[in-house]
């Protein structure tokens, strides 16, 4: 065999590079992340630390010991305690004062012994176990931490580290070890004996590892909390998609007075088709150019006010003119050629409404209801028919009829308000209540209106034990005829929501607080209500004409003979503007998810770029290797966040895209000609998560980058084929090649090369699987594992 000799100082040089860019990555991951986690700054110091020890270490012999031997190992010694403490911190330890004066007084006595065996007896052994028994103490703690000190949601994303500081450990027990089997043959560090050196060189990859893992444990969790996040909007998208489709009010989008988005409701109210009103101008749907030139006025007032609510007509494409009230808000009121979002109500059946009362008021003889005319000595002066049906007998009685009881203290009320009021009052005419409203026509005339209300005060008198409950609830109370729809009663949270008076209110049909289009539907639903009851959302309109949603509960019930339907009626609008605002920050959230992969993405291929640059600068083949290999790790974990980020699927990721773009990378990586030796990736179609995906992704990277090494020696040609399926029994990874083959006097399970320990962790603690080796023909690696529970 050929004796190699390895230069101590080139190998620490090197060292000096790694935890360089070691503290260049921290720097990084701290500056993106410093306001979201605390401790990151503490790793950004151990790097910081560890580069300068090193390279104090470098100039032993140059410098004086103080600096050489003592200040560069309480460097190392101190920077990996400052991690320690960093981590502790990301992840939400409390502080333990104990803990923390116990760690100190144990370095204060390394820095002590450190000191002794430098300067009072100079030996290079003792210092080399002090050293390494206080890295090996501090990595201990680091290694517990990640295992078993942290919670249960942080130990998710730390495993990686964990093992990280578990190989530390490991070099360091050997490393001790070794100073017992190989003396050294010198007093000075840097011309230690080869042995030494190489372990040092071990301990460099595995300090990258650890860089490796600590970048991915900040990414994992601003992974998991985003995933968190989109995981809660999910809930509510397909609750918001439901309600956007299926609500009763009309909403639209306006860019440039030009129609950008109008819901069902819209269009049912314009009587237009969706895809005919998208990109057409206001004009379309207004019956004159002077009411849409009207509207458009009112953008200055938009742009003041934020918000703008106009009554105005409007025409459908069947030509039908309507009155509606329009609600119009701008996105940006600073800039309204960002849009306009608009409401639209049809208040066209409540304006026929108003204008019968109107013409009624005017031509009483057309009113179904009985209308009297009296002078203030109480003789008849006029009747409508209604009336002479009604009451055919009232001439001849004249005051002394029951209809016309306590004329006397009314003409009294007429006359305290100046003749300028209308009293209403409830009278009641033998079996039958009558509401009058009497009001003056001139100083000497008086005119009453009469409606029969006999059934709503039947209801009353039984609904009184109800009362209470009713008028102090916060919830709308109303009680109707089940046959008219006619409002009984209503209690005072109605009135408030309406902005109805109570007597306003028992003049009202429920089908007077729903819109025109929906009255069928309310048929239906009271029906419904009387045979089983009912629980529904709906939307209900104000005095003012507004609306409001609500959810509403209705049952049927038989009080004193009467069928009085009771409406129990919730005001939801906090809930619906909550819902609005969520469905509006919908997309923003999906932006932000989106641009945490593409960051997790972006902080992997800098440390990929990185770990390149410096691959290029060193000469020493073994060093160069190692930050390859950890080069294709990076890459193989930030493939996962570039699918993921340009996936239309921000949950899972199509596994042969991502093995085929991986392999690719790792046959450019090591110049293997494709003439030679091919890669086959099979279809699988399986997709991933990330927590899988990652994990899934560095076994292969490992498997494949050993088999392009070792299985096809002298320019051999070959096969290297990679099959990921699911079945019924779980998910089955195979990676094989038909190369030399891995000889039978290698046990891969007790070998102590990075790469397979890697592979044998992963399957174990990440993937929660087995791997099975199959020397036959080549080599072939079978990996069976089941999804993770987040994942179904």
């Amino acid at each position: 065999m050929i004796a190699i000799d390895i230069d101590m100082k080139t190998v620490m040089f090197a060292n000096v590079i790694i935890n360089f860019v070691g503290m260049v990555i921290m720097s990084i991951l701290w500056w993106q992340n410093r306001h979201k986690y605390s401790g990151l700054s503490l790793w950004v110091l151990d790097w910081i630390l560890l580069t300068g020890g090193s390279l104090l270490i470098i100039f032993q012999g140059i410098i004086p010991p103080w600096e050489s031997m003592i200040l560069s190992n309480n460097m190392i010694i101190g920077g990996t305690l400052a991690l320690y403490f960093g981590l502790r911190l990301f992840a939400g330890k409390k502080s333990n004062p104990l803990l923390t004066y116990a760690i100190w007084i144990v370095f204060a006595v390394f820095v002590a012994v450190h000191s002794y065996y430098t300067y009072v007896h100079n030996d290079l052994i003792a210092r080399s176990y002090n050293a390494v028994i206080g890295l090996l103490l501090a990595c201990l703690m680091g290694m517990w931490l990640m295992f078993k000190g942290v919670s249960t949601d942080i130990r998710r994303i730390s495993k990686s580290t964990g093992i990280a500081f578990a190989v530390i450990v490991l070099i360091s027990v050997i490393r001790l070890v070794g100073f017992s089997l190989v003396p050294q043959t010198t007093n000075q560090f840097l011309q230690s004996n080869n042995y030494e050196t190489l372990l040092v060189m071990l301990s460099m990859g595995a300090v990258a590892f650890l860089v490796v893992s600590l970048v991915l444990m900040v990414n994992r969790r601003l992974y998991l909390e985003a995933e968190e996040m989109q995981d809660r909007l999910n809930r509510n998208v397909m609750e918001l998609q439901a309600i956007f489709k299926t609500t009763s009010v009309g909403f639209g989008v306006l860019v440039n007075r030009v129609f950008k988005e109008a819901n069902e409701a819209c269009c049912q109210i314009l009587g237009y088709p969706r895809e005919e009103l998208i990109g057409k101008e206001t004009r379309l749907i207004f019956p004159t150019d002077k009411e849409n030139q009207t509207i458009g006025q009112m953008y200055p007032k938009i742009a003041e006010l934020g918000s703008v609510t106009a009554e105005t007509r409007l025409i459908r494409k069947d030509g039908v003119v309507i009155n509606v009230i329009l609600n119009i808000s701008a996105f940006d009121k600073d800039d309204l050629s960002k849009g306009i979002v608009f409401s639209v109500l049809d208040i066209t059946e409540r304006k026929q409404l108003e204008e019968k009362a109107n013409y009624l008021a005017t031509f009483p003889e057309l009113n179904p209801n009985p209308v009297l005319e009296l002078d203030r000595e109480g003789k008849v002066k006029y009747q409508n028919q209604a009336m002479k049906r009604e009451f055919p007998d009232l001439v001849a009685a004249g005051l002394n009829h029951p209809f016309l009881s306590g004329w006397v203290q009314v003409i009294q009320e007429l006359q305290a308000a100046n003749g300028s009021e209308t009293v209403v009052r409830d009278i009641k005419v033998g079996n039958e209540y009558y509401e009058q409203a009497i009001s003056p026509l001139s100083k000497n005339q008086i005119r009453i209106y009469a409606r029969k209300i006999t059934k709503r005060k039947q209801a009353e008198e039984i609904l009184q034990r109800y009362k209470v409950l009713a008028e102090y609830s916060r919830d709308i109370i109303l009680f109707m005829d089940a046959d008219s729809g006619c409002i009984l009663e209503a209690n005072i949270a109605a009135e408030k929501a309406y902005g109805y008076s109570r007597n306003e209110l028992l003049s009202l049909r429920i089908h007077d607080l729903r819109r025109p289009e929906k009255r069928d539907l309310l048929e239906k639903q009271m029906v419904e209500a009387n045979r089983n009851g009912i629980l529904f959302e709906t939307v209900h309109i104000r005095k003012d004409g507004s609306t409001f949603p609500v959810e509403v509960s209705a049952r049927g019930e038989t009080i004193g003979g009467v069928r009085t339907l009771i409406s129990i009626v919730r005001d939801i609008t906090e809930r619906k503007q909550a819902e609005e605002k969520i469905m509006a920050s919908l997309v923003e959230k999906e932006t932000l998810l989106k641009e945490v992969h593409h960051r997790v993405k972006n902080n992997m291929q800098i440390i990929s770029s990185l770990l390149r640059l410096q691959e290029g600068k060193i000469k020493d083949k073994d060093s160069a290797a190692l930050l390859r290999d950890s080069q294709n790790r990076i890459q193989s974990m930030s493939l996962v966040y570039n699918k993921l980020y340009q996936s239309e699927n921000l949950a899972s990721i199509n596994m042969t895209d991502y093995l085929k773009e991986l392999t690719t990378g790792l046959v450019k990586s090591y110049a293997v000609s494709p003439s030679m030796v091919t890669v086959h990736v099979v279809p699988g179609n399986v997709f991933l998560g990330v927590d899988m995906a990652i994990p899934c992704g560095m076994v292969v990277n490992e498997l494949v980058t050993n088999s392009l090494k070792y299985a096809f020696p002298d320019n051999r040609k070959g096969l290297i084929s990679i099959l990921l399926k699911e079945d019924v029994k779980g998910l089955e990874l195979l990676v094989s090649d038909d190369g030399v083959g891995i000889p039978e006097d290698i046990n891969t399970a007790g070998t102590s090369t990075l790469g397979i320990k890697l592979v044998t962790n992963l399957v174990q603690d990440q993937l929660g699987g087995k791997m099975e080796l199959d020397r036959g023909q080549g080599t072939t690696f079978k990996i069976t594992f089941r999804r993770v529970k987040e994942e179904k």
